[in-house]
């Protein structure tokens, strides 16, 4: 279906890098004031309930979206709770990165550790046991899994359908709505299906 023009207040700012494209929207964190903010009149009404807290940075899915707080680096997500991807673990603590799928997210603790919640319907969150242990330098949350790069540049996946590169390529970071990232050489480089968010 063709996404249909999305018109956003004149003057509106954002701050660089915050803005996302959600199922039918756009959203992204004001610059005059840290406030998150979804724009599309055709979006899920649940979108609208935007909590009026601060953030450093936004990701949103189908319905719900999710963001770090920029004062205490606390996650929140508001939307819709179908799945309880809008319910956000007492165990993340600080998070130091965070990805939103369609019904999932998945976010790095302050230690670096992995942790997923919402829809399991593909094992989206079922976080294999041999990185329960590994501290993740970044997540990327895909609609039918996700993948952490690891501290030595290796990257690592789980859910259904979603493959990992090859074991030798090591990357500096990874695009956080598909399976692509860019290598320590400075290419990019993507694998798989490509699975979009």
């Amino acid at each position: 279906e063709k996404l249909k023009n999305i018109d956003i207040p004149e003057g509106t700012q954002f701050s660089s890098l915050t803005v996302t494209l959600g199922y039918k929207c756009v959203c992204g964190v004001l610059k005059s004031t840290s406030m998150a903010r979804c724009y599309g009149e055709e979006m899920s009404s649940q979108m609208n309930y935007v909590p009026s807290t601060a953030f450093a940075s936004i990701d949103v899915g189908t319905s719900h979206g999710c963001g770090i707080g920029i004062t205490n680096g606390y996650v929140t997500c508001w939307g819709s709770n179908s799945y309880g991807q809008a319910s956000v673990p007492g165990t993340i603590g600080i998070a130091r990165d965070l990805s939103v799928a369609a019904n999932h997210n998945c976010a790095l603790s302050q230690t670096g550790k992995l942790i997923c919640w919402g829809d399991n319907w593909k094992g989206e969150i079922d976080i294999p046991s041999n990185l329960e242990a590994v501290e993740c330098q970044q997540v990327t949350a895909l609609n039918s899994g996700g993948c952490v790069l690891l501290a030595s540049g290796a990257v690592a996946c789980w859910g259904s359908d979603v493959d990992a590169p090859p074991s030798e390529y090591r990357f500096s970071s990874l695009s956080k709505s598909a399976t692509c990232g860019i290598l320590v050489s400075k290419d990019i480089f993507c694998w798989g299906a490509l699975t979009l968010n």
